[in-house]
């Protein structure tokens, strides 16, 4: 990203993000914000007192905002940076892990996912009141076919509920799309843009075919309902109570949170809605019914002030469960279009078998 947006570093002050926080909330905004930054935490210090901000001003207006972000994973070695986030409202950060192959991570200059261990610093991040979304990337040179399953299983050993997974793509103007450009690999400039069953814009080291066999492999294994639901359980019960229930957080007045009754009714009415949706889809559809039932129950009496997001988390997975669904059929298409297909420069590297109608 140094080499599309530069080397050096753009920073709003506080003032400015409490004034963007502000024109939000005048505009009648009640729910979740993201700061879109490509790692809110690089510099831990600005980072500071940013929160320290928006934790006075989130508090003075009766916090009606949660908020999201994009940070590294070494914010799991800083849990006052950690509680500070929380403090000022955080729920939810977007760390991109990419791959638990050392090498690999070194060669792409992720350097802070090698000198903090991974699992060690997830945990910390979910034990210390965030939840994580992951992402990771299949296709990267010097991958072999033990990377899927080491992915797999650092899944699973952070019981990390949502994750996303991609095909390694080269963006232009980057340093690695200008090595296999060098390199006579780049097969074409532009990147693709359907994510679910993306082919890589360059020949990779290892046959495409185990790449893809690899990318449905993981979506079918980590995916598979019974299984996330697990996961969410476990992470949700592993997660420390919100502060609010720790008794942490003053009582500011007036309250205006987002689960105050200044919101529209319409809003709880569509949450309702969602939640027997959610009964339906999990708890009476899913052959996993009596298990959804169980840990619903079992993260209300064990962990009751996470009881929303987690029931906010297993609504995501029914997304996730159809994601799975679409790339298993599409890979069954793929994988004999690849044996016969010779490669070419021009292909477009979004690949959908005929007659096939998008997800909704």
């Amino acid at each position: 990203m140094v080499s599309l947006y530069g080397n050096r570093p753009r920073y709003k002050t506080p003032d400015q993000v409490v004034e963007e926080l502000e024109t939000i909330y005048n505009a009648g905004w009640r729910r979740d914000v993201f700061f879109c930054d490509d790692n809110f935490i690089a510099n831990k210090s600005r980072a500071r007192e940013i929160l320290d901000r928006v934790t006075r001003w989130n508090q003075r207006r009766g916090e009606p905002f949660r908020f999201w972000t994009q940070v590294s994973v070494n914010l799991g070695q800083d849990i006052d940076l950690i509680d500070r986030m929380t403090e000022a409202n955080f729920s939810t950060v977007f760390v991109g892990i990419e791959t638990p192959d050392d090498s690999i991570l070194k060669r792409t200059r992720k350097f802070q996912n090698v000198h903090n261990p991974l699992v060690e610093s997830l945990n910390n991040i979910k034990r210390n009141g965030l939840s994580v979304a992951g992402s990771f990337v299949v296709g990267f040179d010097g991958e072999t076919e033990a990377t899927s399953d080491r992915i797999s299983e650092l899944v699973e050993a952070t019981d990390l509920p949502v994750f996303q997974l991609l095909v390694l793509q080269a963006p232009p103007h980057t340093n690695l799309s200008r090595r296999l450009q060098k390199e006579g690999r780049l097969l074409r400039e532009s990147m693709a843009t359907d994510w679910v069953m993306m082919r890589p814009n360059f020949v990779p080291q290892r046959p495409e075919i185990e790449i893809l066999e690899d990318f449905a492999r993981l979506w079918d294994h980590l995916y598979e309902p019974s299984r996330f639901l697990r996961r969410t359980y476990n992470y949700y019960r592993a997660m420390r109570p919100t502060r609010a229930a720790m008794g942490q957080k003053a009582d500011h007045s007036p309250r205006e949170t987002i689960t105050s009754l200044n919101r529209p009714w319409k809003d709880f009415l569509c949450e309702i809605r969602a939640f027997f949706r959610l009964a339906w889809s999990q708890g009476v559809r899913l052959p996993c019914r009596f298990q959804f039932w169980r840990q619903l129950f079992g993260i209300r009496y064990k962990n009751p002030s996470r009881l929303i997001k987690y029931v906010q988390t297993c609504a995501l997975g029914q997304d996730m469960f159809r994601i799975r669904a679409i790339i298993a059929e599409r890979f069954r298409d793929l994988r004999e279009h690849l044996h016969h297909e010779p490669r070419d420069v021009n292909r477009s590297g979004n690949f959908k078998p005929k007659n096939h109608t998008p997800a909704q």
